[in-house]
């Protein structure tokens, strides 16, 4: 006759074999009393441990099963479990003598004790001082988890008074049990509906005791049972485990607690040395880009373009399918921010300054955005150097307190260098993601299309070697959800093409072509065209090089640009000939590279070309100072280069004006002076010097004049303002015939 299964004792595995072998010894070694069954459910994606298992412990009920968590791994446990309890074991544990057997007859003796864990001890059997523990509220969490336990030592639950007082003589009751070990009855197990699931890791057994105890059952620690515990082994092979971590603490709060609890519990938590350091440079940023940015703000003739187009879509309700003309005036910018200025517009009357605070907030985020991928794809320290670099370039700050088209590129850059990071580390939703960034970019400004070659060889490599983040592209749902993510912001200008001919997307592909023929030496179709010269191209954009880095000298700023881009490239290519690649140095280097090669082929001298370099740039310089900063003899000097770039760049820019020559305030102190000049009447404004042949010129002038209540007309007017720049000065001639 079969003997009944007192003790089902459930172990989840995940890739800690050699420590799963010697719980499993221990348990048949230690265990005389009871008679128990066990039960491994294998959590390992390799499932190695079937065959040893099979040889060694062939009693043993094996479950291979998808790696869901360790509560479901239990709750799968369970459903095989023929015992009357269960014992929930970690596999980092070692049972000691009869331990088990003590548990229960715990349980049996003492009906109303609903759970009761052994003793956690470590190899030199010395207790864990984090098993007493007081009921998890936002309190203890606040407490526990965050910089107030460094502050505030004594007041941790980790650091209970009681614990230090009990004798480890007789069983204690608690408000939560570790989950390290733990035995509850099947029919009580039952009925709270086991682990909830929910919780991937952590927190699980905190939830398991509240709803134990809210049915009037009490928890004990019996210290006559002892369990040695090697803390975190069972969770050492486990990637991501902060933020499993934070995920499960913000459940378990919003379960119990409610949200905003729960989230206050998170912000409080997640504060660090970085996250403060962050926070200052978010500060700075800020200030950086909205200081005197009403009386400061620059605003240019093309600006008053998409200006006077967001104006008349929201008074005439026509929505335009092309933005401004390109260099090429067959060519036109994506509509994308005539948009984005009418919403704005919708909301704020009007007022030509929110276009202004829209990208400036848009630049502080990026600052942040900066900071998460610096730190995802390489370290904190990488995200907080490059964070810091980029909040203060003078050249970033200046393009987002400048409310143009080409001002959000670095922010949907930032997102577009994050989204094929995580496509290529093979979650495929960011494959189409990827294809909507590219095509937001390109409604944007014509030159991010250097993004789509370095994309489009990207996946060709990827398709070749046959790779799975390729390969999963090929699936009906990706690919319908990649059309849609193209379709979306590519609509209007696929419309406009339809009725033009086509030079939005096949003309300007055959461009593309045409221009690297044309640097190949083939002859260029119009000759008598002047281009630029390579000394006129680098002398352009060695100031921008400077803007960019540090202000306060050019020669440093290429010497920090060239040996940032010596040191990635040397740890590129020795990453290639070693055969071990890190995606993150290879994609940031294929991110700047490509498109600089696109750049210099194109060798067009437009600072519109350049704020799809700001954030590889920045990340690039934060590498290499990172880089530095691990040998002891650089930290400190290295650490106040970093800080005195940052600084210089901040102080130069302020009293630089913000390179602004012309301000806001100068305009529309003109703007009114015409209005005045007026008196009523209708006129036409007229552009006189430099650039003055192009329409745009005076559209600037025409919103102003006409939001602050009288426009120009657009027929032909007896009375006319000639309006001329120069650096620092506006003239207005008044005119009539």
């Amino acid at each position: 006759m079969t003997k009944k299964i007192e003790v089902s004792i459930i172990i989840v595995h995940y890739k800690i074999k050699k420590l799963l072998i010697n719980c499993l010894e221990s348990i048949y070694e230690n265990t005389k009393g009871v008679n128990f069954e066990i039960i491994v459910v294998d959590n390992d994606e390799r499932k190695s441990i079937r065959a040893d298992l099979k040889q060694r412990f062939p009693r043993i009920k094996y479950i291979p099963n998808k790696n869901l968590g360790f509560a479901q791994g239990n709750n799968v446990g369970t459903k095989k479990a023929s015992g009357e309890y269960l014992f929930f074991l970690n596999p980092d544990t070692r049972v000691l003598e009869n331990s088990i057997d003590k548990l229960y007859e715990f349980l049996e003796k003492h009906k109303k004790v609903g759970i009761v864990s052994p003793l956690l001890v470590d190899k030199q059997l010395k207790p864990f001082s984090t098993q007493s523990r007081k009921e998890l509220t936002v309190k203890e969490a606040i407490y526990s988890f965050s910089f107030l336990r460094k502050l505030f030592p004594h007041k941790s639950i980790y650091n209970d008074p009681f614990f230090k007082k009990w004798g480890k003589k007789r069983a204690i009751e608690v408000d939560a049990i570790p989950g390290a070990a733990l035995l509850i009855s099947k029919k009580l197990f039952s009925r709270i509906d086991g682990f909830d699931e929910n919780f991937f890791l952590y927190f699980e057994e905190n939830d398991l005791s509240k709803r134990v105890r809210n049915l009037g059952y009490k928890l004990y620690i019996n210290p006559k049972s002892k369990i040695i515990h090697q803390v975190g082994q069972s969770t050492n092979n486990l990637k991501n485990t902060e933020k499993i971590f934070r995920k499960s603490q913000f459940y378990y709060f919003r379960k119990w607690y409610g949200f905003l609890p729960a989230l206050i519990v998170q912000i409080v938590t997640s504060i660090n040395k970085y996250s403060l350091i962050l926070l200052g440079i978010l500060i700075l940023s800020l200030f950086l880009r909205t200081h005197r940015l009403d009386e400061l703000m620059t605003f240019i003739g093309d600006q008053g373009w998409f200006y006077i187009s967001a104006r008349d879509m929201v008074l005439t309700g026509e929505i335009p399918l092309v933005g401004i003309t390109a260099s090429h005036t067959w060519l036109h910018q994506g509509a994308l921010w005539t948009y984005i200025l009418a919403i704005l517009f919708k909301l704020f009357n009007f007022n030509p300054l929110y276009g202004a605070y829209f990208t400036a907030f848009l630049g502080v985020f990026s600052v942040f955005l900066v900071y998460k991928i610096g730190s995802v794809m390489f370290s904190s320290r990488v995200g907080i150097i490059s964070s810091f670099l980029y909040a203060t370039s003078p050249l970033v700050i200046f393009h987002a307190r400048f409310p143009y088209h080409t001002s959000p590129i670095p922010f949907f850059t930032i997102l577009f260098i994050f989204s094929i990071y995580k496509w290529i580390k093979g979650n495929m939703l960011f494959f189409p993601i990827s294809i909507f960034l590219l095509a937001v970019l390109y409604n944007l400004e014509l030159a991010t299309f250097s993004f789509v070659v370095t994309f489009i060889l990207v996946f060709i490599f990827g398709f070749f070697k046959k790779t799975k983040w390729v390969m999963g592209v090929i699936n009906k749902k990706i690919l319908t959800y990649t059309f849609f993510a193209f379709l979306i912001p590519m609509f209007p200008m696929i419309v406009y093409d339809l009725f033009h001919g086509f030079p939005q997307t096949l003309k300007f592909i055959v461009w593309i072509f045409y221009k690297i023929a044309v640097f190949l030496g083939y002859p260029p179709l119009h000759p008598e065209i002047p281009g630029e010269t390579w000394i006129t191209f680098f002398s352009f954009n060695s100031v921008f090089i400077q803007k960019l880095i540090f202000f306060a000298s050019k020669p440093t700023s290429f010497i920090i640009l060239v040996l940032s881009l010596v040191l990635l490239t040397t740890v590129v290519l020795k990453q290639i000939k070693n055969k071990q690649y890190k995606l993150s140095y290879i994609l940031i280097f294929v991110l700047f590279f490509i498109p600089s090669i696109g750049f210099i082929l194109q060798k067009t001298n437009s600072e519109a070309y350049l704020p799809i370099f700001f954030p590889t740039a920045v990340i690039i310089l934060g590498i290499s100072f990172d880089y530095f900063l691990r040998e002891r003899l650089f930290l400190l000097p290295i650490f106040f280069i970093i800080l005195f770039v940052g600084i210089s760049n901040s102080f130069l820019l302020i009293k630089q004006n913000y390179f602004v020559d012309i301000t806001f305030n100068d305009r529309t102190n003109a703007a009114k002076q015409i209005i005045k000049e007026a008196n009523g009447r209708p006129y036409n404004l007229i552009g006189k010097g430099a650039g003055s042949q192009h329409r745009s010129f005076t559209m600037n002038y025409e919103f102003l004049t006409w939001y602050f209540g009288h426009g120009p007309s657009d027929k032909k007017e007896k009375l006319q303002f000639i309006i001329s720049e120069q650096p620092y000065k506006i003239e207005i001639e008044k005119k009539e015939k």
